[in-house]
Protein backbone atom coordinates (compact mmCIF):
# COMPACT_ATOMS: atom_id res chain seq x y z
CA UNK A 1 0.00 0.00 0.00
CA UNK A 2 0.88 3.52 -0.18
CA UNK A 3 0.94 6.56 2.39
CA UNK A 4 -0.02 9.90 1.24
CA UNK A 5 2.21 12.79 3.16
CA UNK A 6 0.40 13.38 6.82
CA UNK A 7 -0.99 17.06 7.31
CA UNK A 8 -1.91 17.69 11.03
CA UNK A 9 -5.05 19.56 11.34
CA UNK A 10 -5.86 22.64 13.52
CA UNK A 11 -8.39 23.55 15.73
CA UNK A 12 -11.04 25.67 14.60
CA UNK A 13 -9.39 28.83 17.18
CA UNK A 14 -5.74 28.44 15.65
CA UNK A 15 -4.47 26.07 18.29
CA UNK A 16 -2.70 23.44 18.70
CA UNK A 17 -3.29 20.64 16.22
CA UNK A 18 -5.93 18.17 17.40
CA UNK A 19 -5.27 15.32 14.58
CA UNK A 20 -3.60 14.15 12.16
CA UNK A 21 -5.04 13.49 8.56
CA UNK A 22 -3.42 10.94 6.47
CA UNK A 23 -4.43 8.94 3.33
CA UNK A 24 -3.60 5.09 2.59
CA UNK A 25 -4.11 4.05 -0.83
CA UNK A 26 -3.21 0.24 -1.65
CA UNK A 27 -1.41 0.09 -4.76
CA UNK A 28 -0.79 -3.85 -4.88
CA UNK A 29 -2.11 -4.23 -8.60
CA UNK A 30 -0.06 -1.20 -9.71
CA UNK A 31 3.12 -3.51 -8.45
CA UNK A 32 2.52 -6.20 -9.88
CA UNK A 33 1.76 -4.51 -12.70
CA UNK A 34 5.62 -2.97 -12.48
CA UNK A 35 7.33 -6.40 -11.48
CA UNK A 36 4.84 -7.49 -15.08
CA UNK A 37 6.45 -5.03 -17.19
CA UNK A 38 9.89 -5.15 -15.48
CA UNK A 39 9.73 -9.52 -16.34
CA UNK A 40 8.01 -8.20 -19.36
CA UNK A 41 11.18 -6.02 -20.57
CA UNK A 42 13.86 -8.68 -19.30
CA UNK A 43 12.02 -11.72 -21.04
CA UNK A 44 12.02 -9.58 -24.36
CA UNK A 45 15.74 -8.01 -23.96
CA UNK A 46 16.54 -11.65 -23.37
CA UNK A 47 14.32 -12.91 -27.03
CA UNK A 48 15.81 -9.78 -29.23
CA UNK A 49 19.13 -11.16 -27.86
CA UNK A 50 18.98 -14.98 -28.23
CA UNK A 51 17.21 -13.71 -32.16
CA UNK A 52 19.99 -11.63 -32.19
CA UNK A 53 22.28 -14.17 -31.92
CA UNK A 54 20.54 -16.55 -34.13
CA UNK A 55 20.02 -14.06 -37.07
CA UNK A 56 24.04 -13.07 -36.19
CA UNK A 57 24.86 -16.98 -37.40
CA UNK A 58 22.54 -17.42 -39.77
CA UNK A 59 24.27 -14.47 -41.52
CA UNK A 60 27.57 -15.70 -40.93
CA UNK A 61 26.67 -19.27 -41.82
CA UNK A 62 24.85 -17.42 -45.22
CA UNK A 63 28.00 -15.44 -45.65
CA UNK A 64 30.07 -18.90 -45.42
CA UNK A 65 27.70 -20.57 -47.98
CA UNK A 66 28.03 -17.59 -50.54
CA UNK A 67 31.88 -18.19 -49.98
CA UNK A 68 31.46 -21.75 -50.42
CA UNK A 69 29.80 -21.27 -53.59
CA UNK A 70 32.15 -18.52 -54.95
CA UNK A 71 34.94 -20.90 -54.82
CA UNK A 72 33.14 -23.76 -56.25
CA UNK A 73 32.27 -21.90 -59.03
CA UNK A 74 35.40 -20.76 -59.53
CA UNK A 75 36.90 -23.77 -58.99
CA UNK A 76 34.17 -25.08 -62.05
CA UNK A 77 35.31 -22.13 -63.61
CA UNK A 78 39.18 -22.89 -63.83
CA UNK A 79 38.15 -26.72 -64.74
CA UNK A 80 35.81 -26.19 -67.68
CA UNK A 81 38.38 -23.41 -69.19
CA UNK A 82 41.35 -25.88 -69.07
CA UNK A 83 39.72 -29.08 -70.22
CA UNK A 84 41.57 -29.46 -73.36
CA UNK A 85 40.22 -32.73 -74.35
CA UNK A 86 36.25 -31.68 -74.88
CA UNK A 87 35.16 -28.68 -76.11
CA UNK A 88 32.47 -26.87 -73.80
CA UNK A 89 31.01 -23.64 -74.15
CA UNK A 90 27.57 -21.55 -73.77
CA UNK A 91 25.47 -20.31 -76.38
CA UNK A 92 21.99 -17.63 -75.66
CA UNK A 93 18.82 -18.61 -76.17
CA UNK A 94 18.97 -17.84 -79.90
CA UNK A 95 22.40 -20.14 -80.46
CA UNK A 96 25.07 -17.33 -80.11
CA UNK A 97 28.42 -17.92 -78.43
CA UNK A 98 28.85 -15.96 -75.10
CA UNK A 99 31.96 -19.10 -73.13
CA UNK A 100 34.24 -20.56 -74.62
CA UNK A 101 37.32 -22.66 -73.54
CA UNK A 102 40.64 -24.20 -74.14
CA UNK A 103 39.39 -27.24 -75.52
CA UNK A 104 36.33 -25.66 -77.71
CA UNK A 105 40.04 -23.50 -78.87
CA UNK A 106 42.22 -26.64 -79.72
CA UNK A 107 39.37 -28.83 -81.40
CA UNK A 108 37.46 -25.74 -83.40
CA UNK A 109 40.20 -23.89 -84.28
CA UNK A 110 38.68 -20.38 -83.04
CA UNK A 111 40.16 -18.10 -80.37
CA UNK A 112 37.29 -16.81 -77.64
CA UNK A 113 37.68 -13.48 -79.52
CA UNK A 114 37.19 -14.72 -82.72
CA UNK A 115 33.89 -16.75 -81.71
CA UNK A 116 31.84 -14.64 -78.68
CA UNK A 117 28.73 -13.33 -79.94
CA UNK A 118 29.13 -15.73 -83.25
CA UNK A 119 25.94 -17.91 -83.76
CA UNK A 120 27.02 -21.63 -83.52
CA UNK A 121 25.96 -22.88 -87.06
CA UNK A 122 29.59 -21.39 -87.90
CA UNK A 123 30.97 -25.13 -86.58
CA UNK A 124 28.50 -27.10 -89.30
CA UNK A 125 28.58 -27.93 -92.50
CA UNK A 126 27.12 -25.75 -95.17
CA UNK A 127 24.69 -28.20 -95.89
CA UNK A 128 23.62 -28.87 -92.85
CA UNK A 129 23.38 -24.76 -92.09
CA UNK A 130 20.65 -24.92 -95.38
CA UNK A 131 18.46 -27.61 -93.88
CA UNK A 132 18.09 -25.83 -90.68
CA UNK A 133 20.02 -28.52 -88.43
CA UNK A 134 21.45 -25.98 -86.02
CA UNK A 135 18.30 -24.84 -85.35
CA UNK A 136 16.60 -27.84 -84.92
CA UNK A 137 18.99 -29.68 -82.56
CA UNK A 138 18.36 -26.38 -80.10
CA UNK A 139 14.42 -27.01 -80.60
CA UNK A 140 14.74 -30.46 -79.65
CA UNK A 141 17.01 -29.28 -76.79
CA UNK A 142 14.74 -27.06 -75.30
CA UNK A 143 12.17 -29.27 -75.96
CA UNK A 144 13.49 -32.36 -74.34
CA UNK A 145 16.01 -30.71 -72.30
CA UNK A 146 18.96 -32.49 -74.11
CA UNK A 147 20.44 -32.95 -77.49
CA UNK A 148 23.23 -35.69 -78.43
CA UNK A 149 24.30 -37.04 -81.48
CA UNK A 150 27.51 -37.68 -83.34
CA UNK A 151 27.71 -35.82 -86.79
CA UNK A 152 30.23 -33.94 -88.73
CA UNK A 153 31.54 -30.64 -87.38
CA UNK A 154 33.79 -27.84 -89.12
CA UNK A 155 36.53 -26.60 -88.26
CA UNK A 156 37.62 -22.42 -88.26
CA UNK A 157 40.14 -24.23 -91.23
CA UNK A 158 37.61 -25.52 -93.22
CA UNK A 159 38.44 -29.23 -92.25
CA UNK A 160 35.72 -31.31 -90.50
CA UNK A 161 36.18 -33.79 -88.14
CA UNK A 162 33.59 -36.72 -86.43
CA UNK A 163 32.33 -34.88 -83.14
CA UNK A 164 30.01 -36.82 -80.49
CA UNK A 165 28.02 -33.38 -79.88
CA UNK A 166 25.63 -32.96 -76.57
CA UNK A 167 23.67 -29.86 -76.14
CA UNK A 168 21.46 -29.14 -73.11
CA UNK A 169 19.02 -26.68 -72.27
CA UNK A 170 19.36 -24.56 -69.01
CA UNK A 171 16.46 -22.81 -67.44
CA UNK A 172 15.68 -21.09 -64.33
CA UNK A 173 13.69 -21.45 -61.42
CA UNK A 174 10.49 -20.49 -63.35
CA UNK A 175 11.62 -22.66 -65.98
CA UNK A 176 12.69 -19.62 -68.50
CA UNK A 177 15.36 -20.69 -71.10
CA UNK A 178 18.48 -18.78 -69.77
CA UNK A 179 20.37 -20.65 -72.85
CA UNK A 180 22.32 -23.94 -73.74
CA UNK A 181 25.72 -25.78 -72.76
CA UNK A 182 27.45 -27.76 -75.75
CA UNK A 183 30.06 -30.39 -75.02
CA UNK A 184 31.71 -31.20 -78.31
CA UNK A 185 34.12 -34.04 -78.22
CA UNK A 186 36.30 -34.87 -81.37
CA UNK A 187 35.63 -38.14 -82.39
CA UNK A 188 37.67 -38.62 -85.31
CA UNK A 189 40.37 -41.22 -84.39
CA UNK A 190 37.85 -43.78 -82.39
CA UNK A 191 35.34 -43.53 -86.02
CA UNK A 192 38.64 -44.38 -87.80
CA UNK A 193 39.36 -47.18 -85.47
CA UNK A 194 36.46 -48.39 -85.83
CA UNK A 195 36.33 -48.78 -89.85
CA UNK A 196 39.48 -50.17 -89.54
CA UNK A 197 38.26 -52.93 -86.83
CA UNK A 198 35.41 -53.51 -89.28
CA UNK A 199 37.87 -53.55 -92.15
CA UNK A 200 39.52 -56.46 -90.77
CA UNK A 201 36.31 -58.31 -89.42
CA UNK A 202 35.40 -57.82 -93.13
CA UNK A 203 38.81 -59.19 -94.38
CA UNK A 204 38.38 -62.36 -91.45
CA UNK A 205 35.35 -63.10 -92.57
CA UNK A 206 36.24 -63.15 -96.24
CA UNK A 207 39.52 -65.33 -94.94
CA UNK A 208 37.06 -67.73 -92.78
CA UNK A 209 35.00 -68.40 -96.18
CA UNK A 210 37.70 -69.02 -98.26
CA UNK A 211 39.32 -71.76 -95.55
CA UNK A 212 35.77 -73.18 -95.53
CA UNK A 213 35.43 -73.77 -98.92
CA UNK A 214 38.96 -74.87 -99.38
CA UNK A 215 40.34 -76.55 -96.14
CA UNK A 216 39.00 -78.49 -92.87
CA UNK A 217 39.53 -76.13 -90.01
CA UNK A 218 38.93 -76.17 -86.38
CA UNK A 219 39.35 -74.55 -83.15
CA UNK A 220 40.23 -75.66 -79.31
CA UNK A 221 40.19 -73.44 -76.19
CA UNK A 222 43.83 -73.73 -73.92
CA UNK A 223 42.65 -77.14 -72.95
CA UNK A 224 42.01 -78.22 -76.14
CA UNK A 225 38.35 -78.76 -76.15
CA UNK A 226 36.75 -78.03 -79.91
CA UNK A 227 35.27 -75.00 -80.00
CA UNK A 228 34.33 -74.49 -84.02
CA UNK A 229 34.48 -77.26 -86.73
CA UNK A 230 33.37 -76.09 -90.37
CA UNK A 231 31.54 -78.23 -92.14
CA UNK A 232 34.78 -80.10 -94.07
CA UNK A 233 35.48 -81.00 -91.14
CA UNK A 234 32.09 -82.48 -89.98
CA UNK A 235 32.23 -84.14 -93.82
CA UNK A 236 35.67 -86.25 -93.80
CA UNK A 237 35.08 -87.06 -89.69
CA UNK A 238 31.45 -87.90 -90.23
CA UNK A 239 30.24 -86.35 -87.01
CA UNK A 240 27.88 -83.36 -86.60
CA UNK A 241 29.02 -80.21 -85.45
CA UNK A 242 27.11 -80.70 -81.91
CA UNK A 243 29.03 -84.24 -81.53
CA UNK A 244 32.32 -82.26 -82.05
CA UNK A 245 31.96 -79.22 -79.86
CA UNK A 246 33.29 -79.67 -76.52
CA UNK A 247 35.13 -82.83 -77.12
CA UNK A 248 39.16 -83.22 -77.53
CA UNK A 249 40.59 -84.55 -80.69
CA UNK A 250 41.01 -87.62 -78.77
CA UNK A 251 37.51 -88.24 -79.89
CA UNK A 252 40.00 -88.70 -83.87
CA UNK A 253 42.24 -90.70 -82.25
CA UNK A 254 43.33 -94.33 -84.19
CA UNK A 255 45.52 -94.72 -82.11
CA UNK A 256 47.78 -94.90 -84.75
CA UNK A 257 50.55 -92.37 -83.30
CA UNK A 258 52.63 -92.52 -79.70
CA UNK A 259 51.91 -90.62 -76.93
CA UNK A 260 55.17 -88.88 -77.38
CA UNK A 261 54.09 -88.05 -80.58
CA UNK A 262 51.27 -85.87 -79.22
CA UNK A 263 53.35 -84.94 -76.40
CA UNK A 264 55.57 -83.29 -79.08
CA UNK A 265 52.49 -81.62 -80.30
CA UNK A 266 51.96 -80.02 -77.01
CA UNK A 267 54.36 -78.79 -75.74
CA UNK A 268 55.20 -76.91 -79.34
CA UNK A 269 51.65 -75.02 -79.34
CA UNK A 270 51.50 -74.74 -75.20
CA UNK A 271 54.87 -72.65 -76.23
CA UNK A 272 53.08 -70.01 -77.87
CA UNK A 273 55.03 -71.78 -81.58
CA UNK A 274 53.20 -73.15 -84.55
CA UNK A 275 53.43 -76.78 -84.99
CA UNK A 276 52.93 -78.57 -88.63
CA UNK A 277 52.82 -82.25 -89.34
CA UNK A 278 50.85 -85.33 -90.52
CA UNK A 279 48.15 -87.31 -88.61
CA UNK A 280 45.58 -90.31 -88.99
CA UNK A 281 42.58 -89.77 -87.69
CA UNK A 282 39.59 -91.93 -87.61
CA UNK A 283 35.88 -91.69 -88.55
CA UNK A 284 32.62 -92.13 -86.55
CA UNK A 285 33.12 -95.82 -88.20
CA UNK A 286 36.82 -96.14 -87.53
CA UNK A 287 37.64 -95.40 -90.98
CA UNK A 288 41.21 -94.01 -91.13
CA UNK A 289 41.94 -90.23 -92.84
CA UNK A 290 45.21 -88.55 -93.11
CA UNK A 291 45.11 -85.02 -92.77
CA UNK A 292 48.44 -82.05 -93.49
CA UNK A 293 47.65 -80.26 -90.62
CA UNK A 294 49.02 -76.87 -89.15
CA UNK A 295 48.65 -76.02 -85.72
CA UNK A 296 48.09 -71.77 -84.68
CA UNK A 297 48.18 -70.47 -81.03
CA UNK A 298 46.28 -67.24 -80.25
CA UNK A 299 47.79 -65.64 -77.95
CA UNK A 300 46.14 -63.25 -74.39
CA UNK A 301 47.63 -60.36 -73.34
CA UNK A 302 49.66 -61.73 -71.12
CA UNK A 303 51.57 -63.53 -73.77
CA UNK A 304 49.91 -67.41 -73.36
CA UNK A 305 48.32 -69.74 -75.87
CA UNK A 306 44.23 -69.04 -75.26
CA UNK A 307 42.91 -71.05 -77.94
CA UNK A 308 44.26 -73.38 -80.99
CA UNK A 309 43.85 -72.75 -84.72
CA UNK A 310 43.97 -75.97 -86.66
CA UNK A 311 44.22 -75.96 -90.73
CA UNK A 312 44.14 -78.94 -92.16
CA UNK A 313 43.63 -80.71 -95.51
CA UNK A 314 43.26 -83.98 -96.43
CA UNK A 315 46.10 -86.38 -98.12
CA UNK A 316 44.47 -89.63 -97.15
CA UNK A 317 45.23 -90.66 -101.22
CA UNK A 318 48.97 -89.52 -100.99
CA UNK A 319 49.52 -92.22 -98.03
CA UNK A 320 49.93 -95.77 -98.01
CA UNK A 321 46.74 -97.49 -97.18
CA UNK A 322 46.82 -98.24 -93.40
Amino acid sequence: MSLSPINPVDDADGGEARFVLAVIRDVTERKRAEVAIRQLNKNLENRVRERTSQLEATIAELENSRQEMRQSEERFRLFVENVSDYAIFMLNPEGCVVSWNEGAERIQGYKAAEVNGEHFSVFYAGEDVERGLPEEELRVAAAEGRFEEEGLRVRKDGTSFQADVVITALRDEANNLRGFSQVTRDITARKSAEEALRSSLRRLADLKAALDETAIVATTDQHGKITYVNDKFCEISNYYMEELLGQDHRILNSGYHTREFFGDLWDTISRGEVWRGEIRNQTRNATPYWVDITIVPFLDETGEPDQYFAICNDITKYKEPG
